[in-house]
């Protein structure tokens, strides 16, 4: 190594120098990243080491980069997660899917579209799903109810037609996914009042014109079109005005099941009526029907009664009313020759003979249930009672019948009276009954909404909020009273037939919620709503007309059970991005990481940061060394010749100076043994 002469100043600091101590022993002090060192290149030649800035450079230009890359993985992180929470991930617009639902009652069919957000895979729901509600777009009717066209199915095709052109131009925007729009058919009571021939033909015959895609563009299939139940019919109410009351799902329940606060259902229409709620403190015996939305279960109890509804419960009893004047008897005396209901016999299908042995071609009699004043005939040949199991095709020919002229008189009490003959006193078997022996559970608990026929007199009868049943009798019993002149005046945008019926419907409705379910003629838990009920023709103007009926409810029911998507192109792309950007940024790391290790190494540094050893003012340790150094080694010599020292901790050398001694008013650090024997490469190693 060349020497430094004594008083010659290192380049790069103060602290550097070469003295000689007065036993002659030469110490050099020189900082090593500092140190104007040369490194062999594979040609022989020397270059020198970069400065420490250089690498300074690398950590902070990598540093930035990875600082970047960050940036960006956690904005795309934050976009995925808001999108989430938003529900449309990636912050796209809400995309809408379709549907319709033919509402077919026994006196019209009614079209309903139907819109709501596309289901996606939502991570807060990872087993249930979402819970869907369909917004209501619109609907169209049409008369008569599909039960007419029994011997005309042209006609049937015809109107259905009409349906699908009325959804098809509220459609027009999306017609590139008509296909994938369902589309529903239900009748109701209408199509369970016929026989299962003419039944089965109506149905087959409509299924024919969905299947064509000619005519229907939009998604069907052959189950989609079907007779409901009455105790579906009556959950679909229930779902539709607890939905439109903000009851169908209580976030604030702690449990599954806690519907405490969901009001009952009750529907009237033209040939059955509907009961449905969740009882109060007690169990379902009968007629339990489970509804499954989302993670929510619920129980509700649901039975319709066929036959019940304003028109069929008409039927009956004009047939009745007709049968005591025709035999100037009472009912009960009409019915002989062992039929059943008189006295327990099995005479199905019996004509009463009282009935055939009448001579009189027509009679004329008074009803009580229609307006003073109002004229119609009756044909025995329509009477239909199944209560004695009597059909009208098994009748008298039109030669041995007679038909009953009626005039209306107006009277509410007696038609009261007329209606309790549709009521029966059966045996109930389970401990609550309403009527004709069937199970219903404790009501008076719970808060009712009545829809349908219900909503639709309790508007024309002008009564108020909290109404009660007596109530609505005195105002059935006004309504009565009123000829139809009077109720022309009072009401102009009814039809005369429509007006013809008020008088019926006012008393029907009072005598099923009062004789029928129950209800006592003091109570205000029931509460009415215009929701139309099965299709049937509203009886109110069309500006009044509710915008959805029970088919928002069987909506409801059929949409939450659709399975919802993965949202690949939504969010689990941003998703997969997101994941590639971290990975990215964590080779990028790994990387820049290695570089520096390789830089490091490559050049000589040590495993101590220089910073920390450019901290300290005072020079680096000074190494002893065991020889003299008046001669300076040459260069071949400080390649391939090491000078060991072999220091003392308490025993001066023959150099005169040992650790712990001073030089230049500093101390001298004990060394380890086993050090090289150069100052230099000591230096380096420490």
């Amino acid at each position: 190594m060349m020497e430094q002469t004594e008083g010659q100043q290192h380049p790069n600091t103060a602290l550097a120098g070469s003295v000689q101590s007065g036993a002659g022993i030469r110490i050099d002090v020189q900082p090593p990243a500092r140190q104007s060192r040369t490194h062999r290149r594979s040609d022989g030649g020397h270059r020198p080491k970069p400065s420490g800035s250089r690498l300074r450079t690398w950590l902070v230009s990598g540093g930035m980069v990875g600082l970047f890359f960050l940036l960006v993985w956690l904005a795309v992180c934050l976009w995925v997660w808001l999108g989430i929470q938003n529900g449309q991930p990636g912050g796209g617009g809400t995309v809408y899917d379709y549907g319709m639902c033919i509402d077919a009652g026994s006196h019209g069919s009614r079209i309903h579209v139907y819109r709501w957000p596309e289901r996606l895979y939502d991570p807060r729901f990872p087993l249930t799903g979402p819970v869907t509600f369909p917004e209501h777009m619109g609907a169209y009717k049409i008369k008569p109810g599909i039960s007419s066209y029994t011997n005309d199915l042209d006609k049937l095709g015809s109107a259905l037609q009409e349906l699908l052109e009325y959804a098809q131009a509220t459609l027009a925007a999306h017609k590139d996914r008509w296909s994938s729009f369902p589309l529903y058919l239900k009748a109701t009571a209408g199509m369970r009042d016929l026989p299962i021939r003419d039944r089965d033909t109506i149905m087959n015959a409509i299924r024919t014109v969905f299947a064509n895609t000619t005519s229907n563009p939009f998604l069907f299939r052959p189950d989609d079109a079907r007779v409901i139940s009455g105790e579906e019919e009556g959950v679909y109410g229930w779902l539709a005005v607890n939905h439109a009351s903000d009851r169908l799902i209580q976030e604030s329940c702690a449990t599954v099941g806690c519907y405490g606060g969901t009001i009952g259902a009750l529907d009237m229409g033209g040939a059955s009526t509907q009961i449905t709620f969740i009882p109060k403190h007690t169990s379902i015996m009968e007629d339990m029907f489970p509804v499954h939305l989302g993670s929510h279960y619920i129980r509700l109890f649901s039975h319709s009664f066929l036959g019940y509804g304003y028109a069929d419960a008409l039927h009956r009893a004009t047939g009745k009313w007709a049968i005591r004047h025709i035999t100037g008897a009472a009912p009960s005396l009409a019915i002989a020759d062992g039929v059943a209901g008189a006295d327990g016999g099995d005479g199905v299908g019996v004509w009463p003979s009282v009935l055939v042995k009448t001579k009189a071609k027509e009679i004329s009699a008074d009803h009580p249930c229609y307006p003073k004043g109002h004229r119609f005939k009756w044909v025995q040949a329509t009477l239909h009672d199944p209560d004695y199991h009597i059909h009208s095709s098994e009748g008298p020919d039109a030669h041995n019948a007679t038909d009953v002229r009626f005039t209306g008189t107006g009277d509410f009490n007696k038609c009261l009276l007329l209606t309790k003959q549709l009521f029966y006193s059966a045996p109930c078997f389970v401990g609550s009954c309403s009527f004709n022996g069937v199970y219903t559970p404790r009501i008076l608990d719970t808060t009712f909404v009545a829809f349908g026929a219900y909503a639709d007199l309790y508007k024309i009868m002008n009564l108020g909020a909290g109404a009660t049943l007596m109530q609505w009798g005195h105002a059935a019993d006004d309504l009565c009273s009123r000829s139809i002149p009077e109720l022309q005046e009072q009401l102009p945008d009814l039809s005369q037939k429509d007006l013809s019926l008020l008088c019926w419907k006012a008393t029907w409705n009072y005598a099923m919620l009062v004789q029928g379910y129950g209800f006592h003629r003091h109570t205000a838990q029931i509460h009415f709503q215009g929701i139309s009920s099965s299709g049937d023709e509203s009886i109110m103007p069309d500006d009044e007309l509710p915008e959805a009926s029970w088919a928002t409810g069987s909506m409801i029911f059929e949409v939450n059970y659709y399975p919802w998507r993965v949202p690949g192109e939504q969010w689990q792309a941003p998703f997969w991005l997101c994941m590639a950007a971290a990975v990215f940024f964590a080779a990028l790391s790994l990387i820049l990481a290695i570089q520096v290790c390789n830089y490091r190494a490559a050049h000589g540094y040590s495993k101590i940061p220089y910073s920390l050893l450019n901290s300290h003012p005072q020079p680096s340790p000074l190494l002893l060394s065991s020889h003299h150094a008046s001669a300076p080694p040459t260069p071949g010599h400080m390649h391939h010749h090491h000078h060991h020292v072999q220091p003392h901790a308490h025993h001066a050398g023959p150099t005169g100076l040992s650790a712990g001694d001073s030089f230049e008013g500093r101390s001298l650090p004990v060394v380890p043994a086993n050090l090289p024997g150069t100052v230099t490469e000591g230096y380096r190693a420490l």
